[in-house]
C-alpha cells in the first residue's frame, strides 16, 4: 500500500474514532456532571434506611401536592416528614421538605394575621418552627407577632386601667380606699405609658378634686386641718405649683389669725399700761413697746397709732412745762421720750430744737446723734454697712452712758430688724431678708430667732430658685416645641430638658403635657418632611424621638404609618414599572454571545451574568439594538427590536456553521 493510501486510511480511522468517540466522551462527561450536581450526602445512612427515607419523602411530596400538611391523622406531610427526619435529621432533601412545610405554615400564619386571628397564627408559627427551627421568616414573624400581641395587651391594660380610673374619679374615690382609687389607677397607667395624656389629665382632675376638698375645709375656718390635708396632697403631687400656692395661702391665713390674736392681746395690755402711766418705762412693760409690737404686725392699726399719739401728747405737755420753767435739759429729755412714740411730731421736734440751742456742745452732739439715729430708724437703715441706727445709738452711749433714749433705741432695734426681715419675706425678697438676718446675727448674737429665720429664708431661697429653674426649663420646653423647623438637634435638646425636669421635679404634670405636645409636633414635622416620597426623612425624625421617648405609642404609630406608606408607594411604583416592562428573548443559530444591548438613546443596558444565548432579559418598553457575535468572536450582528410592555419580543441572529466533514477537510485531516 502506498504511503498516501496509508495516510488516507489512517485519516479515515481517525475520523471514525472522532465521530463515534466524541459522543461517548460527551456522555461520560454529562454523567459525571449529573452525579456531581445531584449527588446528595446520605449522612452515613445504610442503603435500606436511605430507601425508607426516600419513600417517606415521596409521601411527603404527595401530601404536599394534596395540601395535606398536618391532617388527616397519619396521612399528612408532617407525619411522613417526622419519620424521615427521625432516621436522617441532617439529610439535605429531608431538610428541604421541612423548609417547604414551614413555608406552608408561614402562609397560613400570615393569612390568619390578616384576619386578626392572632392566637391561631401563633399556633401555626409554632408548628412551622417545630418542623424547621431555623426558618428565618418564621422566626422574624414570630418575634413581630409576639411584640404586636404584647403591645395590644399593653394597650388593653391601659384602656382597662383608664376605665377603672375614670369610674373611681366619677365616684369621688380620689385617693381612698387603699389601692382602689383614681390616683392609684392613673399611676398604673403611667407605669405602662409614661406620656399617656389621658392619665396625666386624669391626675390633674384628681389634684383639682383634692384641692377643692381643701378649699371646703378652709371655708369652715379650720385652717390647721386644711394645712394637714394639703400636706397629704403635696406628698402625692410633689413640686406642684397649685399645691404650693394653696399651702402659701393657708400659711398666710394662719399667720394673719395669729397676728390678729397677738394684736388684740397687745392692745389690751397697752391700754392697761397707759392707764397705769407706764408710757415708756419700765423696760419690757410699757405702752410704747406694746403699741410698737402691734404696728410691727399691722403697720396701719389705728388703735396703736392713736395710743402712740396719746403717749406723745403726754410727753409734749410735760416738755412744754419744763420749757416754761427753762429746764432745758429736762425739756429735751421729755421731748426725746415723746419722739420715741412719734418721731415726726412737729411740736416735739420744735421743743427739741429750742432746748438743744440752750445746751452745751456735748449735749448738742448727743441730741444731734439721737436725731440722726431716729431718722435712720425711720428710713430702715438699722444695721451696718453704711450709716446706721445701731452704731449711732452706741455712739450716744459712749458720750452719755445710761442715756435713756439711746438705751431705748438699742433695745427696740432687734424687733425692728426682725419685723423688717419679715416684711421682706412677705414680699418674697428672700435674699434681702437673708442678708439682713446675716448682719443681725452678728449684731445680736444672743437672739436665736435670727438664725432660725435665716434658715427659713435659705429654704425659701432654695425653693424659689428651684421654682425659677423649673419655670426656665418649662419655658425652654415651650420654645423648643414652637421652634421651626423642628430638627434632630431640637429633639435632642427637648429630651435633655425633659430629663432635667424629671430628675429634679419627678412627676411634674406640666412637663408630661409638654411631652405630649412635643410628640404631636414631631409627628406633624415627620409627615411634612415625608411628603413627595421622602418617608425616610420622617422616619429619621421619629427614630430620634423614639430613642429618647422609647415605647411612645403615638410615635410608633406614626413610624408604622410612614413605613406602610413607603411600602405602598414602592409597591405601586413597582407595579407601574412592571406595567411598562416587556421581555426580550435573544437567540443565535447555532449559538452566540450577546455583547451589548443599547436603547434608542444609546444607553447600554445591564446583561445577565452569562452572555451566551439563549437569553431572556426584562426591559422597559422601547426600541433597542442588540449586538451578538458568533462562537469564533467575529464581527457582531446588530439587531433592531421593539419591546412592547407586557409582551415578549424576539431577536435571533443566524451565523454560517461548518459541518464536521467541512471542518476536517479544511483542516487537511
Amino acid at each position: 500500500m502506498m504511503p498516501d493510501q496509508h495516510a488516507k486510511a489512517g485519516s479515515g480511522k481517525l475520523k471514525k474514532i472522532l465521530m463515534f468517540g466524541l459522543p461517548v466522551l460527551a456522555l461520560v462527561i454529562a454523567a459525571t456532571l449529573y452525579f456531581t450536581i445531584w449527588y446528595v450526602p446520605t449522612s452515613g445512612l445504610s442503603e435500606a434506611d436511605l430507601r425508607r427515607v426516600e419513600n417517606y419523602l415521596r409521601r411527603v411530596d404527595a401530601n404536599l401536592g394534596k395540601l395535606q400538611i398536618d391532617s388527616p391523622a397519619e396521612d399528612n406531610a408532617v407525619y411522613e416528614l417526622r419519620k424521615a427526619l427521625a432516621l436522617a435529621p441532617n439529610y439535605g432533601p429531608a431538610l428541604d421538605r421541612a423548609r417547604e412545610v414551614a413555608e406552608f405554615y408561614e402562609i397560613d400564619a400570615r393569612d390568619l394575621i390578616d384576619e386578626e386571628r392572632f392566637e391561631e397564627a401563633v399556633a401555626e408559627i409554632q408548628k412551622g418552627l417545630e418542623i424547621d427551627p431555623e426558618y428565618e421568616n418564621l422566626l422574624t414573624l414570630n418575634e413581630e407577632l409576639t411584640t404586636m400581641l404584647a403591645e395590644q395587651q399593653r394597650q388593653a391594660d391601659i384602656a382597662d386601667a383608664l376605665q377603672v380610673a375614670a369610674n373611681y374619679l366619677a365616684q369621688g374615690m380620689l385617693v381612698e380606699p387603699g389601692e382602689t382609687n383614681a390616683y392609684a389607677a392613673y399611676q398604673k397607667v403611667l407605669e405602662l405609658d409614661p406620656q399617656n395624656i389621658t392619665a396625666i389629665q386624669g391626675l390633674d382632675s384628681v389634684l383639682t378634686g383634692l384641692l377643692n376638698e381643701v378649699e371646703q375645709v378652709i371655708l369652715t375656718g379650720d385652717l390647721e386641718l386644711a394645712g394637714n390635708e394639703t400636706l397629704k396632697v403635696a406628698s402625692l403631687f410633689p413640686n406642684s405649683r397649685r399645691v404650693n400656692d394653696v399651702q402659701t395661702r393657708i400659711a398666710s391665713a394662719l399667720r394673719g389669725i395669729r397676728e390678729q390674736e397677738e394684736v388684740a392681746e397687745f392692745l389690751s395690755v397697752a391700754q392697761q399700761q397707759l392707764d397705769e402711766g407706764k408710757f415708756i418705762e419700765p423696760d419690757g412693760d410699757n405702752a410704747l413697746d406694746s403699741y410698737t409690737e402691734v404696728l410691727n404686725r399691722l403697720p396701719d392699726n389705728q388703735a396703736a397709732i392713736d395710743g402712740l399719739t396719746q403717749i406723745a401728747a403726754q410727753f409734749t405737755a410735760q416738755a412744754n412745762e419744763a420749757l416754761s420753767q427753762q429746764d432745758f435739759a429736762e425739756a429735751l429729755r421729755l421731748a426725746g421720750n415723746g419722739l420715741l412714740a412719734a418721731p415726726d411730731n412737729a411740736e416735739l421736734l420744735s421743743i427739741q430744737t429750742q432746748s438743744t440751742g440752750q445746751l452745751s456742745a456735748r449735749d448738742q452732739e448727743i441730741q444731734e446723734k439721737l436725731q440722726v439715729a431716729q431718722r435712720l430708724v425711720l428710713s430702715g437703715e438699722f444695721l451696718p454697712p453704711g450709716e446706721n441706727a445701731l452704731d449711732t445709738f452706741k455712739a450716744v452711749e459712749e458720750l452719755d452712758p445710761g442715756n435713756l433714749q439711746a438705751a431705748r433705741g438699742l433695745s427696740r432695734l432687734p424687733d425692728q430688724v426682725f419685723e423688717e426681715a419679715s416684711q421682706q419675706a412677705k414680699l418674697e425678697n428672700f435674699s434681702g431678708a437673708r442678708d439682713l438676718l446675716e448682719i443681725a446675727q452678728q449684731a445680736f448674737p444672743d437672739q436665736e430667732r435670727f438664725a432660725a429665720m435665716k434658715s427659713e429664708m435659705n429654704n425659701a431661697i432654695a425653693q424659689q430658685e428651684k421654682e425659677e429653674l423649673l419655670q426656665d426649663l418649662l419655658e425652654t420646653g415651650r420654645r423648643l416645641i414652637a421652634s421651626q423647623p423642628l430638627t434632630l438637634d431640637t429633639i435632642d435638646s427637648f429630651s435633655a430638658t425633659m430629663s432635667d425636669i424629671e430628675a429634679q421635679f419627678p412627676g411634674n404634670l406640666t412637663a408630661a403635657e409638654q411631652v405630649g405636645d412635643f410628640v404631636n409636633a414631631v409627628n406633624s414635622r415627620a409627615r411634612q418632611v415625608s411628603a413627595g416620597g421622602s418617608e425616610d426623612s420622617g422616619v429619621v425624625l421619629l427614630d430620634r424621638a423614639l430613642s429618647h421617648f422609647e415605647g411612645n405609642q403615638q410615635l410608633l404609630n406614626s413610624r408604622n404609618a410612614l413605613e406602610k406608606a413607603k411600602a405602598d408607594r414602592l409597591a405601586e411604583e413597582a407595579r407601574r414599572l412592571a406595567a411598562m416592562m416587556g421581555q426580550l428573548a435573544i437567540d443565535a443559530v447555532p449559538w452566540g454571545e450577546v455583547t451589548e444591548i443599547r436603547d434608542a438613546e444609546g444607553n447600554v443596558q445591564q446583561l445577565p451574568a452569562s452572555n451566551s444565548t439563549p437569553m431572556l432579559v426584562k426591559l422597559m418598553a422601547g426600541s433597542y439594538t442588540v449586538s451578538i457575535r458568533d462562537s469564533e468572536g467575529g464581527t457582531p450582528q446588530n439587531l433592531s427590536v421593539n419591546v412592547i410592555a407586557q409582551q415578549t419580543a424576539v431577536a435571533t441572529a443566524r451565523f454560517d456553521s461548518l459541518t464536521a466533514d467541512a471542518y476536517f477537510e479544511r483542516s487537511s485531516w
